[in-house]
C-alpha cells in the first residue's frame, strides 16, 4: 500500500471527511499534481489540458485550498512555468496567469459567494 492509499483511506473515515468539510481526496490530489507538473513542464500543450489537470485539483482540495496554493511557492513545484514563456508578457486584467505556454494560458480568478469560494479558470488560446 502507498503512503498516499494510506492517506486516503484516512480521509475517507466519516468523522475526519467530515471535519475537513469533506474537501479533501489525497489519491485525487496526488494524481493531479503529478498530472500538472508533467503538462506544465512542457511549453507546446494545449492550455485546455493544464485548465482540466487544475479543475481535478479542485475537486481534490476544494477551490479555497487551490487559492492558497497558487498564491504560494508550492505552485510553481506544482505547475512549473516553462522558462521559454514569459507570463507577465500576457494580458492579465481580470485574474491571474497561473500558467503560460507557447499555445496560450490559463487564467484564474476567485470569486466568494456568501463565504463560499468558487474558481473561475479560464484557457486563452494564442
Amino acid at each position: 500500500m502507498r503512503d498516499v492509499d494510506i492517506l486516503a483511506d484516512f480521509f475517507m473515515v466519516d468523522h475526519v471527511a467530515q471535519r475537513l468539510q469533506w474537501i479533501l481526496i489525497p489519491d485525487m490530489c496526488a494524481e493531479a499534481v503529478r498530472e500538472l507538473q508533467t503538462l506544465a513542464a512542457d511549453s507546446d500543450t494545449h492550455p485546455d489540458l493544464v485548465m482540466q489537470a487544475i479543475r481535478k485539483l479542485e475537486i481534490a482540495i476544494g477551490p479555497t485550498n487551490v487559492v492558497a496554493v497558487v498564491a504560494h511557492d508550492l505552485w510553481s513545484d506544482w505547475c512549473p512555468q516553462p522558462a521559454d514563456v514569459d507570463p507577465s508578457a500576457l494580458n492579465n486584467e481580470y485574474g491571474v496567469v497561473v500558467w503560460a505556454g507557447k499555445r496560450g494560458y490559463v487564467k484564474c480568478s476567485e470569486a466568494e459567494d456568501g463565504g463560499d469560494v468558487s474558481l473561475n479558470l479560464h484557457s486563452v488560446r494564442t
